[in-house]
């Protein structure tokens, strides 16, 4: 066993097949651990009777010590106290809910009459996957080794190339469109755009590590031209360059996920239909938003609140909507409904597994909703500071962010200046937005 962890030593084989066999095992091991037994970890409290408290529902999760407060108040007053189980996050299903959520997903009818059942879609998303990828590798590899092994190959594509990837790929849906029709062609091409210039420049990074001894060598036993690409570099590289392509073909996936709903909404001849809470509210302002961006057809449906448009779009009414997670958890941990991305810049603690719309190919999208504190015009630059001191340490205090986080919240704090910032950007992005969309000013 000491033999395993000596310093650039390599292991029996037995060894290898035991500590790959273990690398699957013992995360679904803790995972177990974490889950079915009481005494590890289980931070949070699911209610199962609110009692006397109000403010409490059956299913809510709410971490421990919130729990006991709220059951010594209610004993304080002589009431009914609450009683709940010991609970992980909503966003730690133990694994036979998943299970259960998996096998529900397979075993479930589609929603319309014509619509792909669940490995039906999945085989479907492999297909596109495969063509895009394929397509990209065909293309990215060979100019990706060409511009490590020459400089001047490197010079003539790596600016233009590094420029452009920053681009969004969705932007390009509607020329796809135009040009490869209104089928799987707009997918593939989002999904080659995003990872040709990615495989370029890290197949070009990867080749330029090729030890230049070998190169010499070869150089000096008079090996030129195409040889030296085919019997030095590629057969040198080939070990790193498939280790590219499986970073690279996780990334199409990621690439995938917003390409599907945009090929989705060129393809039918009818827009998306989407919920939102209400005319004007949040989620409608950011759903406009996306189709702008993606250049997508929509139709707004509102609701008189989230809940309802949740059950429309759980019984298969509705097309998508953005709201909150919160209202939307439940309903992804069964299986229900599928997360397909976060609105914000960075990744939803709760939805680890979603990636960000911007990760996705909407480069720079960003929409979240947040709460702020104001106070009136002219207040003394010395209380604003102070108060906002206060406000960050408690935002920042640990037991804070954990009864946050069981309300799905996440605390960000911020200085005066950068809350005074968003909301004047904020401002001028949702002001520009609703001008698109035609809404008529007050």
């Amino acid at each position: 066993m000491r033999s395993w962890f000596q310093v650039l030593r390599p292991i029996s084989p037995r060894a290898t097949l035991l500590l790959g066999s273990l690398s699957f095992v013992l995360p679904v091991l803790i995972w177990c651990i974490v889950s079915y037994v009481p005494a590890v970890w289980h931070p949070q409290v699911l209610i199962t009777d609110p009692g006397s408290a109000e403010y409490l529902q059956a299913g809510m999760r709410m971490d421990r010590l919130a729990f006991a407060d709220a059951v010594k108040d209610a004993e304080d007053g002589h009431k009914a106290p609450p009683k709940g189980v010991a609970s992980n996050p909503i966003y730690l299903p133990p694994p036979h809910e998943v299970a259960a959520a998996l096998y529900t997903s397979f075993i479930t009818p589609p929603a319309t009459q014509d619509g792909p059942w669940l490995y039906q879609s999945l085989w479907h998303s492999i297909q596109v996957i495969f063509w895009g990828f394929v397509i990209s590798s065909v293309l990215g590899v060979p100019i990706g080794i060409l511009c490590g092994t020459y400089a001047g190959f490197a010079r003539l594509n790596e600016p233009f190339i590094e420029f452009f990837r920053y681009l969004p790929a969705p932007a390009f849906g509607a020329l796809a469109v135009a040009i490869l029709g209104i089928y799987d062609g707009p997918k593939i091409t989002i999904i080659v755009i995003g990872t040709f210039f990615q495989q370029v420049l890290i197949i070009a990074n990867t080749t330029r590590k090729l030890d230049v001894a070998l190169v010499e060598a070869a150089l000096t036993l008079g090996t030129r031209k195409l040889k030296l690409l085919s019997r030095v570099v590629i057969p040198g590289i080939l070990p790193d360059l498939y280790r590219d392509q499986r970073i690279l073909l996780g990334w199409a996936w990621t690439y995938l996920i917003v390409a599907e709903l945009i090929g989705t909404a060129h393809k039918r001849p009818n827009p998306l239909l989407y919920g939102t809470p209400g005319v004007g509210s949040g989620p409608h302002l950011a759903i406009e938003l996306f189709a702008i961006e993606t250049k997508i057809k929509v139709l707004h449906v509102p609701y008189r609140g989230s809940a309802p448009a949740v059950m429309e779009l759980v019984g298969g009414r509705l097309d998508f909507m953005m709201d909150p997670p919160a209202t939307m958890m439940e309903f992804i941990r069964n299986g229900k409904l599928r997360a397909l991305a976060v609105s914000s810049a960075k990744e939803y603690f709760a939805l680890p597994s979603a990636p960000t719309i911007a990760e996705s190919g909407v480069k720079g999208f960003d929409v979240s909703a947040w709460q702020g504190l104001v106070a009136p015009a002219g207040l003394p630059e010395p209380i604003v500071n102070r108060l906002n001191a206060e406000v960050v340490r408690i935002l920042k205090d640990p037991v804070t962010v954990e009864r946050m986080h069981t309300f799905g919240n996440e605390p960000a704090p911020t200085t005066p200046a950068e809350f005074k910032k968003r909301l004047v950007d904020d401002i001028a992005k949702w002001t520009a937005v609703a001008e698109q969309i035609h809404f008529e000013k007050i």
